[in-house]
């Protein structure tokens, strides 16, 4: 069965003075707190933030999501976690792929989600990996470090002369020159019309290859006697 994916970040708790939602505070709490239930939280990656950054991510089927999400909501019994755990299970319900928990929150604050965001988010994290290699310190959290920021929501990309800046959501921003992702571009001004379509391959070339560096990481992980022992 096809894995869902749900940011649990949620943003602000207050509006105007009002509170919006206690989800975030209580995502935050499981964390710090209820360890058992996080640990019942499938494929957790990152940490509960305050603000929009895209850090904390449980990833699994449809019937595993909402399995937790039912679990969590009997530990949160106030009326807001009622309500935004049940526009969760609806999204879920409806099919989407990567849910945005801020979207559930604030409805109506955010734009459509850009078709390609995934593709330049995942684009960045290899060219990262290539760029600094891997295995300096510890391997679950290098792993999990570049996995949770392939999922950042990318809000911007501006082209420019020589190279691009991708904008994620959480105001952070990385520039890429077109050299860097394979894009043999010599005319001035920024790539339009076929230029930009032969971009767009380049950088799909580029962010296909991220499942090779996860399974890299996968097989490091397997090889290490630390992790073997179960030492972290």
């Amino acid at each position: 069965m096809p894995k869902i994916i749900v940011d649990l970040s949620c943003g602000g708790y207050k509006k105007d003075g009002e509170v919006v939602s206690w989800l975030s505070s209580n995502i935050a709490h499981m964390y710090d707190i209820k360890k058992n239930l996080l640990l019942k939280a499938p494929n957790f990656t990152g940490y509960p933030h305050g603000q929009l950054f895209g850090s904390a991510f449980i990833e699994g089927t449809a019937e595993e999501l909402k399995t937790f999400l039912n679990l969590f909501a009997r530990n949160y019994e106030d009326e807001h976690t009622q309500r935004d755990v049940g526009r969760i299970v609806e999204a879920i319900d409806r099919g989407e792929q990567i849910i945005r928990c801020y979207r559930i929150v604030w409805p109506g604050r955010f734009g459509v989600e850009r078709a390609d965001s995934q593709m330049f988010a995942r684009m960045a994290q290899v060219i990262l990996f290539e760029q600094r290699g891997a295995g300096f310190g510890h391997l679950i959290s290098e792993r999990d470090t570049m996995r949770m920021h392939a999922l950042w929501e990318v809000t911007d990309v501006i082209l420019l002369d020589t190279n691009l800046h991708v904008k994620f959501r959480n105001e952070f921003a990385m520039a890429f020159s077109y050299y860097e992702i394979g894009f043999e571009f010599d005319e001035n001004g920024k790539p339009e019309g076929a230029d930009y379509e032969r971009l767009v391959q380049c950088v799909q070339k580029v962010a296909d290859r991220f499942d090779e560096k996860l399974a890299w990481f996968e097989q490091q992980i397997a090889n290490d006697p630390r992790y073997r022992r179960g030492i972290s």
